[in-house]
């Protein structure tokens, strides 16, 4: 099985494929955009380091889905994950054009295509047996540490023996 870590470092690796894209394992402590960010899905992603995630109501935590899951098969151990990729363009003057870029990062085709650069190995480098893109979702501005952005969370499943 591999670790939680192992398999945001993969994921990073995935998005560095995008020219352009700040790709990050971790929630960093400054932001350069464009930029995606791997975080573990859960209730407790909705407070990184004091930081609110843009766009999550607390209504919204109530049944959020584990970021890790644990079940026990006739083949052995299987264990399922699911991150948030929190994509963050600068708003800039032009909100158009940052729509635009955001809009590019969460097609599901093209050269800045996230789900596309994802689903470009399943494995993960063989640290997993299967993923998918999930959804996207919280699509709008967001303020992180007082810098506005366009932001969108897409959402991946992660499965491993």
């Amino acid at each position: 099985m591999a670790s939680l870590g192992t398999l945001r470092d993969e994921l990073q690796t995935r998005l560095q494929t995008i020219s352009g894209l700040n790709a990050y394992d971790v929630w960093p402590d400054s932001i350069t955009a464009p930029a995606a960010i791997v975080m573990p899905a859960s209730p407790a992603a909705a407070n990184v380091a004091n930081r609110s995630v843009p766009g999550m109501r607390a209504s919204e935590l109530i049944g959020a889905s584990p970021a890790v899951e644990y079940e026990r098969t006739v083949a052995g151990p299987d264990t399922n994950y699911r991150f948030d990729i929190h994509l963050l363009v600068a708003e800039g003057s032009n909100g158009a054009a940052a729509q635009d870029t955001l809009d590019a990062y969460i097609s599901d085709t093209g050269a800045s295509s996230v789900p596309a650069a994802i689903l470009g190995d399943t494995t993960l480098d063989g640290a997993a047996d299967d993923l998918r893109v999930v959804r996207c979702r919280f699509y709008g501005t967001r303020t992180v540490d007082s810098t506005t952005y366009y932001g969108a969370v897409l959402e991946v499943e992660v499965w491993t023996d």
